[in-house]
This record gives C-alpha cells, sequence and structure tokens, in this order.
C-alpha cells in the first residue's frame, strides 16, 4: 500500500459536503430564489453530489481491497 491510499482529500469533509447539499436542497424546495439564483444553488448541488460519489467510490474501493 501506497502513502497515497491513505492521505484524506483535501477540504471539507464528507458530512460538511453532505450538510452543504441539504442547505441547497431547502433553499430550492423554498421556492423563494431567483431563477438565475436558483440555477447556481442547482449548479453547486450537482457539484457536491458528484464529489460526495467520488469520495463514497473511493472508500468503495478502499473496501474492495481490504477485504481482497
Amino acid at each position: 500500500m501506497s502513502s497515497d491510499e491513505l492521505v484524506e482529500p483535501v477540504g471539507p469533509t464528507f458530512d460538511e459536503l453532505v450538510d452543504e447539499l441539504e442547505t441547497c436542497v431547502r433553499r430550492l424546495e423554498s421556492g423563494e430564489l431567483e431563477l438565475s439564483d436558483s440555477l447556481s444553488v442547482f449548479e453547486r448541488g450537482i457539484e457536491l453530489t458528484r464529489d460526495c460519489h467520488e469520495r463514497l467510490d473511493a472508500k468503495d474501493r478502499r473496501v474492495v481491497e481490504l477485504k481482497a
């Protein structure tokens, strides 16, 4: 195992990403945003979703490695 495999992602934690994503969802569901703001919040939500999926995929690969 290389030292690169032990390094956690830099930046917000997974839980912080999920919290921000939930905030985006609440803002969009409120219906109080202008169209341009809604689009910006939606785009941020997509970014957060991708970041979360990447982290989950990395953890899943690690579990598979450990089980092998």
